[in-house]
């Protein structure tokens, strides 16, 4: 009787190990059929990323080559304004028209005012 029992139980087992087995198995072909679906995807995946490596690295070269640029413009100007500063001016000359400003609010009624008049 416990034979039995005990045999009745393995089988049970047996059975559910099978099934258990055949829905995994269903799952992974199930998840292997997604898989080849998405590879398609992947692949322009991994496209679109090395074109926007690429695309870095030319900013990346651009930024470098303007900065390079602005370094020799800057020196340039600082250059020029030496230059400029050393010329001797008379004592109370001003630059030709310019406009006295005595406080923020002048300093802005003049930017208008010169905008208009170069209209």
């Amino acid at each position: 009787m416990i034979s039995i029992a005990i045999d009745v139980a393995l089988l049970c087992l047996v059975g559910w190990s099978i099934v258990d087995n055949r829905m995994k198995a269903r799952k992974i072909a199930d998840l292997q059929a997604t898989m080849h679906d998405l590879a398609p995807l992947i692949e322009q995946f991994s496209a679109s990323v090395d074109r926007s490596e690429e695309t870095i690295r030319g900013v990346r070269l651009a930024a470098e080559e303007g900065v390079r640029s602005i370094d020799a413009t800057a020196s340039s100007a600082a250059h020029r304004l030496k230059a400029l500063q050393d010329v001797p001016r008379p004592r109370g000359s001003r630059v030709a028209g310019s406009i006295p400003m005595k406080s923020k609010k002048d300093m802005i009624g003049g930017f208008f005012q010169i905008a208009k008049a170069g209209r």
